[in-house]
């Protein structure tokens, strides 16, 4: 799989490059960082307010060469964009928003979502695409609901009906790791004896 990283800065790429191969042990996949811009998977960092998001999975073939696949937002904490890099390569890599899987166990009080959702100038639809509907079950695989999942949302408190949050999580779970190994098993190479 070639990669594409531009408009930002060299220590920038190697940040997150850095985040990007946590998951390659993971994959039978490789991860080939190229230095043009047209790699399978195309990360801009330019800050032009478009914030974090990325194409999902084959979503990115879609897309024509000259523009962008994932974008990350380097102007954050390193602990969020820690989570970002690892949150936005795991949709390049197919997967979707855990907090959306049809066994979650959140009880949102949606207008309280809603309320705050707003406050970040997102719209009533743009909350139910990207917190409440869950993905069709006849197109996605999914594993076991994680809560510890890089691709789950924090959920604050306020924003449940029961008063009940999931942590800001900033490392690949070890059930985002089981299931990325199950979409792309590792090869193993085994020796035979003389």
């Amino acid at each position: 799989m070639n990669i594409s990283i531009f408009d930002m800065p060299e220590k920038a790429i190697e940040y997150i490059k850095k985040n990007i191969n946590l998951w390659q042990p993971y994959t039978n996949l490789k991860f080939n960082f190229i230095n043009t811009r047209d790699g399978d998977i195309r990360i801009s960092g330019k800050d032009d307010g478009s914030g974090n998001w990325s194409a999902i999975g084959t979503e990115a073939k879609l897309k024509p060469l000259h523009e962008p696949t994932m974008h990350i937002d380097l102007l954050q904490t390193a602990d969020m964009l820690n989570h970002t890099i690892r949150h936005e390569f795991g949709h390049a890599l197919g997967l979707l928003h855990e907090h959306q899987h049809p066994d979650n166990e959140i009880q949102w009080d949606k207008e309280k979502l809603y309320e705050e959702s707003g406050k970040l100038g997102h719209t009533r639809q743009d909350t139910d695409e990207n917190f409440l509907n869950p993905p069709d079950s006849k197109t996605t695989i999914t594993s076991t609901y994680d809560s510890r999942s890089v691709m789950h949302y924090k959920v604050p408190a306020e924003v449940t009906s029961n008063g009940v949050a999931v942590a800001f999580n900033e490392d690949i779970s070890e059930g985002d790791k089981q299931f990325i190994a199950l979409l792309y098993p590792p090869t193993h190479v085994q020796l035979l004896d003389d």
